[in-house]
């Protein structure tokens, strides 16, 4: 079945592809990191869904994409601006898509909040940060973490 963008979550992508389209984008680390990410490898190429995979990902509560996020919502919207604002992962009319999907799913999980201050505080700082700032290189974002950091540079540099 195919797919225009897909989780981490047992995600394949092939060498060839991660040299040319890059690594992910560090700085956006736990949300729509892997939105961002494969839409940019399958961006003019064609990405399948095998319905027969099975993948075991233990999580404490499986939830959707409106549960309820707390103060991690800065960053679904702070990301979701960053993508549409400086990622060429998706085109132009995919922007608009998204971006309108987004908002409903925003105002969605704004009215199921049981927090909405803890939302809308979150919904301001991303604005701010994801219209003020763009992600910094991978080799910024991971500067000091050791031999990863020069694991990064090495492979964006080839």
């Amino acid at each position: 079945m195919p797919i225009r963008s897909t989780s981490f979550v047992s995600m394949l992508v092939r060498a060839d592809v991660v040299r040319e389209v890059g690594l992910p984008i560090a700085d956006y680390f736990i949300w729509n990191d892997d939105f961002e990410y494969s839409t940019r490898a399958l961006r003019g190429r064609r990405g399948v869904h095998v319905p027969a995979s099975v993948v075991v990902h233990k999580t404490r509560v499986l939830g959707s994409t409106d549960a309820d996020p707390g103060a991690r919502f800065y960053y679904e919207v702070r990301n979701k601006l960053w993508m549409f604002r400086r990622s060429r992962s998706l085109a132009p009319w995919e922007k608009a898509l998204y971006g309108g999907s987004s908002v409903l799913r925003w105002l969605r999980t704004g009215i199921r909040s049981h927090d909405r201050a803890t939302l809308a505080d979150g919904w301001r700082r991303g604005w701010r940060d994801g219209t003020r700032f763009r992600p910094r290189p991978n080799a910024a974002a991971l500067a000091g973490l050791g031999r990863a950091s020069e694991a990064v540079e090495a492979v964006e540099a080839s």
